[in-house]
Formats: C-alpha cells, structure tokens, sequence
C-alpha cells in the first residue's frame, strides 16, 4: 500500500512539473499587459497634457469593427492596433513577469492626412518567441527596455540589447530608419542584419538592402535632439509635483535648515560665545 502511494505521488509530482513547464510561456504571457501611460499635444508650440478621453490617439480591439478614443490608463491587448493624429503623443507602457518597455509614439506633423502614426500591440511568445510592436507608419523611442521586446515594421526587425534607440516608418514607401542613442540593437532586414552601437543608423525599404547611414556629427546630434525633444523633455514637463527638482529642493533646504542646531557655551561674562553646528541631511 504504502508504495503504491509513493508512486501515486510521484506520478502527481511530475505531472504538475510538466505543466508547469509546458505552461509558462501561457503564464507569463498572462501576466503582460501594455497600457497608455499619458497623452500630449503639441499644437500651436505649446505643450499640453490630456488626462481625459481623446479622439487624438485611438485604438481598435482585435476583430472589432470600431475605433475607440484613447484615455489614460487604457489597456492594450495581443493585435489591437493604435493611431494617432497629428500633434499628438502617447506614452506607451509594456510589463510583464520578465519583459518592460516605455515608447513614446508621435506621427509626422507635416502630414495633413490623418491618422498621422500607427501601430499594434504584439504578444506572442509562444510561436514567435517575443512581445513588441509593429509599426505601420509612424515614429516611436524605445526606453527602459527589459528582456525580449521586439519591434517591426514591413522593411525591418529590431532586437535590442539593452538601449535606447529611435524608430521612423515612412508612411509612402514603409522605409524605415533606425538610431541608437544608448547600448546597442541587431537590425534584420531581407535576410541581413546589422548591429548598431551608440550614435549609429540604419534604413531599409521593404525587401530592399539593409543600409548602415554614413552620419555626421551634427547628424548624429540632430537624432539625439529628436529623442530628447520628443520622449525625454516632453514627458518630464508633465511629473507629479512631488516628483520635480524643486520640491526635492525645497525639501533639501527644510531638512538641512531644520538639522542646523547651535549649541553655545560661554565660559564666562568675558569671552565670546563658543559653538558648534551639525547638519544633518
């Protein structure tokens, strides 16, 4: 009896490992979720903030038939696409168990057509082994990037290795450009790849050849403003109150303030005063 136990027990043990195992993939894939952080407009040279619902930036369900106004907070899942219009952008954020990422999304503004950018949430790990983003036309910065975040387009493929890095897909011909800033990415395009390091670019039309971009200096330096002006200044205008330098600041000086503690000793009616003062931070 006792070892016909033993053996139904180890019978459970290992069925339980094996999906576990066989399941993990389904698990992780479970717990990702991609969300639109914030929404920004640009327009007439002043940056605004929308914390409300908004017709600006849309997104569209997998097999649903109509767009839905973008709003802070909402969730994206595997194939539902968004758009944005002119003058717009959008925070996207994308987490899981072992994979992160923030990309700021942003169309041409020169375009009079609309929409302006357009993208789709992908989340297949299991038959592709990646979660990332594909764009159809549009530009984008990748940052905060974690495990295997893949992004796409109908001319390139990007891996990153830890980086940030800048996304162009033309809407006319989906030629598409990509820079690095920081830490490096692997660019596939018609059977060639190319890895990039800092300060390096790459374009490539669809089934075209894979092209390493001869930049200058002042090239180089005007993609590094794109990503500061478009990603990095815009969204740190937009902080929390108690997350700007100034309250920081402001809680610095109360504290050293506070901690300046003079204790004085006079010997007698004769000499000055002797002290010391301690600041603590």
């Amino acid at each position: 009896m006792k070892k016909i136990y033993l053996n139904l027990s180890f019978f459970l043990a290992t069925f339980i490992l094996s999906y576990f195992l066989q399941n993990q993939p389904v698990m992780a894939q479970k717990k990702f979720r991609a969300k639109i952080s914030k929404i920004a407009s640009t327009q007439k040279n002043r940056e605004t903030e929308i914390k409300k619902e908004t017709d600006k930036v849309q997104y569209k369900r997998c097999r649903a038939a109509n767009w839905v106004n973008g709003k802070i907070k909402a969730k994206l899942y595997d194939k539902d696409r968004v758009l944005i219009k002119p003058f717009t952008y959008a925070k996207l954020e994308m987490k899981g168990s072992t994979v992160g990422a923030t990309f700021t999304l942003w169309g041409d503004a020169a375009k009079s057509a609309l929409p302006a950018a357009s993208y789709e949430i992908q989340k297949d790990p299991i038959r592709h082994g990646y979660y990332g983003l594909f764009v159809s036309y549009g530009s984008f910065v990748a940052d905060g990037l974690k495990g295997l975040i893949m992004t796409k387009s109908q001319a390139m493929d990007v891996k990153h290795h830890g980086t940030r890095y800048m996304m162009t897909v033309e809407k006319e011909k989906a030629r598409t450009t990509v820079f690095v800033e920081e830490g490096e990415v692997t660019v596939y395009a018609n059977g060639d790849s190319l890895r990039l390091k800092p300060l390096e670019a790459a374009q490539a039309l669809p089934g075209g050849v894979l092209i390493k971009l001869d930049l200058s200096t002042a090239g180089a330096q005007n993609y590094s403003r794109v990503i500061r002006t478009h990603h990095t200044e815009l969204w740190r205008q937009f902080r929390p109150w108690w997350q700007s330098p100034w309250f920081y600041g402001s809680v610095a000086m109360g504290g050293a303030t506070a901690g300046i503690i003079a204790l004085a000793t006079t010997q007698d009616d004769d000499n000055l005063a002797k002290g010391t003062i301690i600041v603590n931070w």
